[in-house]
């Protein structure tokens, strides 16, 4: 029997912050109450709290969109075997994503598997959207927005105020 668990797809920095504000709101605790928690990161940038743990390969580069091509050609086979590895291991019953460019792989593929997918746009974001947010407004079952800016741009998104 696999573990029931919880997906949280995160990245560095900000992303990484509001994750961990999330997961310690009582509202979310008492959701995850009989679930372990496993994540996806990037730059070695985990969460100590968090029962297990992977570092995604880097999938996207800020700085040039040549880099980005080839990390993503690189890594591409990478990542899909380390979200099969989990879809195999363990029987995840949410995925949460703070927005950066490796939640839309899992998300996607989880999404694919009749698996719920939460997606929520990163609170610097106010008059356009992400790359991140640009492909999975189609493909999660909740789109928060944490900017009422943002309603413009994602009509069909919920408003949640800020997570930080």
């Amino acid at each position: 029997m696999k573990d029931k668990v919880v997906l949280c797809v995160y990245g560095e920095g900000g992303h990484r912050a509001e994750m961990g504000e999330l997961l310690k709101s009582p509202k979310i605790k008492s959701v995850l109450k009989d679930k372990k928690i496993v994540s996806i990161y990037e730059n070695n940038d985990f969460l100590d709290f968090i029962d297990i743990k992977y570092e995604f390969p880097i999938i996207r580069s800020k700085y040039s969109f040549l880099r980005t091509i080839i990390f993503f050609i690189i890594n591409l086979f990478k990542c899909l075997y380390l979200i099969f590895i989990i879809h195999k291991k363990y029987d995840v019953k949410l995925v949460i994503s703070t927005g950066p460019g490796i939640s839309v792989l899992p998300s996607l593929f989880f999404y694919l598997n009749s698996v719920k997918v939460i997606f929520i746009e990163n609170s610097c974001w106010f008059y356009k959207q992400s790359y991140s947010g640009f492909f999975l407004k189609y493909f999660v079952d909740y789109f928060y927005v944490q900017n009422k800016e943002l309603k413009i741009i994602y009509p069909k998104s919920i408003y949640s105020g800020k997570l930080l």
